[in-house]
């Protein structure tokens, strides 16, 4: 049922050559799968059902993990609010109460800053969560995660160098 295919089968007829797997969305998720072309220094995002969206090694501004600490619950706030915000989304207040105990992490996510035509102002955002529950970071779970985060924004900012070294080359 959940048979991994060839990631090359996405890209038809296209030049687009699958040389890394940088991620590969979970099945029965939202999340799309990422995919890098070294050879033609390209690397594409594709989301289930969809056209892979191509992008270019100079494409790449800017890659960050972002430890999810958005909401502050010991900031003062009547419980009203705190009510609306747990109402909105409880998972997200849990994650951010598990986050004040600083032995504890709230949740990771790898945040890629892109050039795209097709978004607003030219810019897009891709959010890949990387750790989802709250986890203790003494654990081996947390640092094997964390390392997983770091290895993949390593690559986008490897592809964002690359590009600058050769565009300051020509």
């Amino acid at each position: 049922m959940f048979k991994r295919k060839d990631p090359q089968d996405l890209f038809g007829s296209t030049d687009f050559t699958v040389t890394n797997t940088i991620f590969e969305g979970p099945a029965l998720s939202l999340l799309p799968s990422i995919f890098q072309d070294s050879q033609n220094r390209r690397w594409a995002v594709v989301y289930r059902g969809a056209e892979p969206a191509l992008f270019d090694y100079a494409d790449v501004i800017d890659c960050l993990l972002v430890e999810d600490g958005s909401i502050d619950v010991k900031a003062e706030q009547n419980k009203k609010e705190l009510f609306e915000q747990i109402l909105a989304n409880p998972a997200r207040v849990s994650r951010a109460s598990a986050g004040v105990n600083e032995d504890m992490c709230a949740g990771v996510s790898l945040v890629i800053r892109a050039r795209s035509a097709a978004a607003e102002q030219g810019e897009a955002q891709l959010v890949i969560p990387v750790i989802t529950r709250p986890v203790r970071k003494t654990s081996a779970t947390y640092k094997h995660l964390l390392q997983y985060g770091r290895d993949m924004r390593d690559t986008f900012l490897a592809m964002r160098d690359e590009a600058g070294m050769r565009a300051a080359r020509s």
